[in-house]
């Protein structure tokens, strides 16, 4: 039924409904991939506050669970509280820590046992609302897990995005959302990453935001010469001199997880430069080339150098031959390191540990 009021023209009843879903949703009791589609397409809303509850939902954000229909009575009690800022808050669990290792070598009385209870309740409550939010964050990032045809909702999302003139916090929340259905599904959604490049500045507002975007988006089924001019827009515009270092260490730090994720997203030369970037005056830039020069020795030792690849060890001579070409994927016959263990029977003889055949 309340699937049903999600398409209503009427958006009091829509939103009313897409919360008592998402509140069903995060307490357990409809989990399934008919609620999570439900869910899904409420983002495509054409009412800006029904979409964004969707959306929020499923980027893992309990904002707008722990504000459910359910959760009325606990907002009423939240409301009656003074509000208090981070130094009081902190000033009171010491306090309570404090409570208890009195109360543990301290005289014991009824008041001060009656304290340790009401300090005691305090702290179960604190450690409730942090499991309740590790819970909502992976019941959303199932729910992603369930969606149907995760090509077509990120298409539709994307367009959506495109044709939006709303605030920059509302694009940045479905940027994000795109970003992570590509990453969850791995996905191939080529007009997404010129659309980011436009905002790839060091003086873009929640510039590191859109940087993690762009890696949650690069996996190595994209095409490479997609994330490659990626890498290059980032490079170009945040690892230059005339930049603070700052900029060029965020910039450095992004191409390295883009390229974890997409090995053959960057040339020799670019990574050559890059690797120059190991003896800069400062030290954060300097650890951030040096990250990525240790990843490529791992990954693709032949972009480097020959003296950044480091003294030649047989893992590194095994390694020369892991950088694949695109569309290929390395695939283990055996378990590394398995000829190494030792039977502890008789020798000749085979363990008698217990077979369990599970019968297709």
């Amino acid at each position: 039924m309340f699937l049903w009021h999600l398409q209503e023209s009427n958006a009091l009843i829509a939103r009313f409904s897409l919360l008592v879903l998402i509140d069903l949703y995060r307490r357990r009791i409809w989990r399934d991939a008919k609620m999570a589609n439900g869910i899904a397409q409420a983002s495509l809303n054409p009412v800006n506050r029904i979409a964004i509850t969707a959306v929020r939902f499923l980027l893992g954000s309990d904002v707008t669970c722990n504000k459910g229909i359910a959760d009325d009575d606990d907002d009423e009690e939240e409301d009656d509280e003074p509000a208090s800022d981070p130094e009081d808050q902190s000033r009171r669990y010491r306090t309570l820590k404090e409570m208890l290792l009195s109360y543990r070598v301290g005289k014991k009385s009824k008041k001060r046992c009656r304290m340790l209870e009401k300090a005691k309740e305090e702290m179960k409550k604190k450690n409730q609302k942090k499991q309740q939010r590790k819970k909502s964050f992976f019941a959303d990032m199932s729910a992603l897990e369930m969606i149907y045809d995760p090509q077509e909702f990120a298409e539709k999302l994307f367009r959506k995005l495109q044709a939006s003139r709303d605030k920059y916090e509302i694009r940045l929340l479905y940027m994000a959302l795109i970003s992570r259905v590509i990453m969850v599904h791995r996905l191939i959604l080529l007009s997404f990453y010129p659309f980011l490049q436009r905002y790839l500045t060091p003086h873009q507002r929640d510039v590191t935001k859109l940087l993690l975007f762009a890696a949650h988006a690069s996996h190595d089924l994209v095409p490479p010469d997609v994330v490659e001019a990626l890498v290059r827009v980032i490079a170009y515009n945040f690892i230059t001199d005339r930049n603070s270092t700052e900029a060029i260490t965020v910039g450095l730090n992004a191409i390295r997880e883009i390229v974890c994720r997409c090995p053959l997203a960057i040339s020799m030369e670019l990574m050559q430069d890059l690797a120059g970037y190991k003896k800069y005056k400062n030290k954060n830039v300097a650890m951030g080339a040096r990250s990525l020069i240790h990843l490529f020795r791992r990954i693709n030792p032949k972009a480097l150098t020959k003296k950044d690849r480091g003294r030649p060890t047989v893992a590194s001579a095994q390694q020369e031959s892991i950088a694949k070409p695109y569309g290929t994927r390395q695939v283990t016959s055996f378990v590394p390191g398995a000829e190494n263990l030792t039977m502890e029977e008789i020798p000749g003889t085979f363990p008698s540990y217990p077979i369990l055949v599970k019968m297709i």
